[in-house]
């Protein structure tokens, strides 16, 4: 991989590799405790569509934070937001381990989602701070390929802690892990953007930023353009216990079956993507992303109009669609910081807010409209995919137009 000049410092792969491993806690913070919901219901003797809230009260902080993370970085650098983000969260957890009702679960839950997400944010930041053109493809396909080992292995932790220790165990279990985290970026990460190419932090400055984001109509759509991807996939996430207990029939500690796809179809893909940078063009990689997502999408849909839900016919487009999902996120990713160079972290933060705002709004809004069914969790994904696409072919037509503009 070819490291800009400015940051030689940085230690290649095992930095991907640390990145990786702080940007896992976002997953973690659902996946190891979606097994547990049954358990936490029956505790606080409260019911599913109310348990949803503590996915929708993390979510929402989660998003708005998405647009502070980025930004702070750009002002503070990568290395300091980072470490306090791991700090916060840790204490978060705790809040959440020790909850003697369930409001205050609730607020251990908001806690967690205002830090959760510094590390994949300020994460991507620092990809494209160290890497350049195929180079930072390459180096973001093995980010999320670590990224991608947490939707697989947290549900599969979570389930036999929960199982062996209770509920709580769990939290106790994310308190310690981001300490571990804390600990470890202290010590191991390098600061990659220094003080001399930061922004000034005022509220006039956030401002300008996210305007000139926003008035990008092309920045716009491929931001939408990811968050809507991902949600394609992430109704699973949130339609998880519903989805497994009820139309699948498994046990606690056997998510493997609807995540164990979801990895195995992230990891693949992100490889794919890393091996053809520099041979396929941004633009065809991702619309080969879109083939398999598009095959997946409607086999789901197709299947399920004249199927009851089954393993493991039922889980397999999950790891088609994820395969397209971790084949097109890089080059999306790689072509929204390059739109900001300069501002790097705030367009880290918009595709986190996309993300994690459409994740809100699945959670709280639509998710209990749609998991009681396996063939309407098929149609929303599909929809999602769509809406996706959409906004792709939207960015690419935009792009079209300026260009014809710049050679008239």
């Amino acid at each position: 991989m070819t490291i800009v000049p400015s940051a030689r410092r940085a230690s290649g792969q095992i930095l991907i590799v640390l990145l990786g491993l702080l940007s896992m806690l976002g997953p973690f913070s659902n996946d190891t405790v979606l097994p547990n919901f049954p358990h936490i219901e029956s505790h606080f003797g409260i019911g599913d569509v109310r348990m949803q809230q503590t996915l929708t009260l993390y979510f929402a902080p989660f998003a708005v934070m998405m647009l502070l993370h980025g930004t702070l970085s750009d002002a503070f650098g990568r290395r300091r937001i980072i470490v306090l983000g791991m700090a916060a969260y840790s204490a978060a957890a705790f809040v959440c381990a020790t909850a003697q009702s369930f409001e205050t679960l609730l607020l251990g839950r908001f806690l967690q989602g205002l830090s959760a997400g510094a590390g994949i944010v300020v994460g991507r930041a620092i990809v494209r701070d160290l890497y350049a053109g195929d180079a930072a493809q390459r180096a973001l396909a093995l980010l999320m390929i670590i990224f991608g080992i947490a939707p697989g292995v947290a549900p599969i932790i979570g389930g036999w802690i929960g199982h062996l220790f209770g509920w709580r165990a769990v939290f106790t279990f994310l308190t310690l892990l981001s300490a571990a985290l804390c600990l470890l970026a202290f010590v191991c990460l390098p600061e990659t953007l220094p003080p001399s190419r930061r922004t000034a932090l005022s509220f006039g400055s956030i401002a300008k930023g996210f305007v000139q984001a926003l008035r990008s109509a092309r920045f716009v759509l491929l931001v939408c353009a990811f968050g809507f991807n991902f949600a394609g996939f992430f109704i699973y996430i949130v339609s998880a216990p519903v989805f497994g207990y009820r139309i699948l029939g498994i046990e606690q500690t056997e998510f493997v079956w609807i995540f164990g796809p979801a990895i195995a179809g992230m990891i693949v893909g992100s490889y794919v993507s890393g091996q053809i940078a520099g041979r396929v063009n941004a633009s065809g990689t991702v619309f080969i992303g879109y083939a398999f997502m598009a095959a997946a999408a409607l086999f789901n849909v197709g299947y399920h109009v004249g199927h009851p839900a089954a393993l493991p016919v039922s889980v397999l487009p999950i790891f088609v669609y994820t395969l397209g999902l971790g084949i097109s996120m890089p080059s999306i990713t790689v072509l929204v910081l390059d739109m900001m160079p300069e501002r790097r972290g705030l367009a880290s933060s918009m595709i986190g807010f996309a993300q994690s705002g459409f994740s809100a709004v699945l959670a709280g809004a639509v998710s209990h409209q749609v998991y009681e069914n396996a063939l309407t969790l098929a149609l929303c994904s599909l929809v999602m995919g769509l809406l996706g696409f959409a906004c792709w072919l939207g960015f690419l037509a935009r792009l079209a137009l300026r260009l014809r503009r710049a050679r008239a």
